[in-house]
């Protein structure tokens, strides 16, 4: 399988060479995650989540670093117990609208920060696939030329987020805000920030216009249309730390350990 990102009005599958991302919404309306992690030639599936559009309910299962299958749902459970793996002619017939390849060279070929070039380092850096997994939950993140995706889950009160979003690398820091995929599950999910929503099929734009002007130090800025900027908080050679809302900070480093790193 070629590395990239491929995508319908239905679904979308991110291809690392570690990973299989894929996000989904069936014909009933019901949406959902699967994760496939490389095994051999293949890769089998470690993680699922979906859920049920007319009750929000979500059912998950996952593979912990103890190779148990845990989760909420004997199905899915039984799913990742069979080790079942991704079929590559799934791919067949959607569109591929991200490339990326392999970056060579390590950290050492990666520029240090000098307070000038935020959008080379936000990009470099962060372009790569993070994978972890403890006794009662996993975690993956990756980010492409431009999306970003995350997949968490862990049995600690259902605690959940599975989202696909935009974020753009600027002068000044980045902008975000355009998530179009998002399964936020926690507890009885009486938060406010526990939404669920499929808006796969979305117009992806990176190269919008962006306000260099609304990067503004110790604030975040959000626009009518929904872009939030955050600027540079602070920062050194090796780290940059933008503003997020709500008190919230976002910091990226050079060395951070990755599974992949992409170009």
């Amino acid at each position: 399988m070629e590395l990239g990102v491929y995508g319908s009005g239905s679904r979308e599958v991110l291809v690392t060479e570690e990973f299989v991302y894929e996000l989904y919404r069936d014909v009933s309306g019901n949406f959902g995650v699967r994760l496939y992690v490389r095994d051999g030639d293949a890769r089998r599936v470690i993680a699922l989540c979906e859920v049920e559009a007319a009750t929000l309910v979500t059912r998950y299962a996952f593979e912990s670093e103890l190779r148990v299958a845990l989760g909420n749902d004997a199905e899915f459970k039984r799913v990742i117990e069979s080790r079942a793996v991704f079929d590559e002619s799934a791919l067949e017939g959607l569109e591929r609208i991200e490339t990326f390849a392999l970056a060579e060279g390590g950290i050492e070929a990666l520029p240090y920060y000098d307070g000038t070039n935020t959008r080379e380092c936000l990009r470099t850096w962060r372009q790569g696939s993070k994978f972890s997994s403890w006794h009662s939950g996993l975690l993956f993140t990756c980010v492409t030329c431009g999306i970003e995706y995350v997949c968490q889950i862990g049995t600690e009160m259902d605690n959940i987020y599975c989202g696909a979003s935009i974020s753009i690398p600027a002068n000044g820091g980045m902008v975000g805000g355009n998530q179009y995929f998002r399964i936020r599950n926690y507890g009885d999910n009486s938060e406010p920030w526990c939404q669920k929503f499929c808006n796969l099929g979305w117009e992806k734009v990176y190269d919008r216009e962006i306000d260099e002007s609304l990067f503004t130090a110790g604030v975040c800025n959000i626009t009518q249309g929904g872009d939030i900027y955050w600027g540079v908080k602070s920062w050194n050679s090796e780290v940059i730390i933008l503003e997020g809302c709500d008190g919230d900070e976002y910091t990226y480093m050079r060395d951070a350990a990755m599974s992949e790193r992409f170009i």
